[in-house]
């Protein structure tokens, strides 16, 4: 079964359109013709069950037979992790964090990241990927900040939970009251004493995780924090 992805703004009750590269592969690669069935989500929630009404250079359009809306989850896990510097290890830990259903993606840059550019079109395309192989209506948002300091700040309301070989506990405690979880995880080049200094204040709800008592890579610790939060 393929998803497909169209934008909110192109659905309605009765129809919907794919555009650009979500349109060429519906219609180039897959071959769908006028008649088939098709599925396609607005990443809000929303599954529409439609039949190809017309294909078009750049645009299919979709007769909506059925649509059918998913309950959010109840509380937002976001997934923050240090930018690591190979690319492929990057997009496997943000694929695999979509799969396994967290709600957005936060990448920072963290005093011992190795430097290096993300790419944000690659990033996106990655989660929009990934949505649409696990079957899953709700898209991801995806941020990305220049430190750990703008994190904090931009999520001053959530409860972090960070990775950290020195914990003690094996177990994530989490917060009933708290709406949003970040779960933590550093760069290749772990926590800066000053980052350190940042989730231990006062200020910020915190909690730490011992994933194992081998140290793990930057992308495996992603994973294992996230089943952790989600599957647990």
């Amino acid at each position: 079964m393929n998803l497909f992805y169209a934008n909110p703004k192109d659905c309605s009750d009765d129809t919907l359109l794919l555009k650009g590269q979500e349109a060429k592969h519906a219609s180039k690669v897959l071959r769908y013709r006028e008649g088939e069935s098709i599925l396609v989500t607005d990443g809000q929630g929303h599954r529409f069950d439609g039949v190809v009404q017309s294909i078009r250079k750049s645009e299919v359009e979709v007769a909506v037979e059925k649509k059918i809306f998913e309950e959010p989850s109840e509380r937002d896990v976001t997934l923050a992790l240090g930018v690591i510097k190979k690319r492929d290890r990057l997009e496997y830990a943000v694929e695999k964090a979509v799969e396994l259903g967290v709600n957005r993606i936060a990448l920072y840059h963290g005093d011992h990241t190795e430097k290096g550019n993300v790419r944000m079109d690659r990033v996106e395309s990655t989660v929009l990927s990934a949505m649409k192989q696990s079957l899953r209506y709700y898209l991801p948002k995806f941020d990305l900040y220049k430190s750990m300091d703008d994190l904090m700040e931009a999520r001053s309301d959530a409860e972090f939970v960070v990775a950290d070989q020195n914990s003690t506990s094996s177990k994530l405690n989490l917060s009933h009251n708290s709406s949003e979880i970040v779960l933590l995880v550093g760069p290749e080049g772990g926590f800066s004493e000053r980052e350190r200094k940042l989730w231990e204040s006062d200020s910020v709800k915190s909690s730490t995780v011992l994933l194992g008592d081998k140290r793990l890579r930057a992308e495996t610790a992603a994973v294992v924090m996230v089943m952790k939060a989600v599957w647990d």
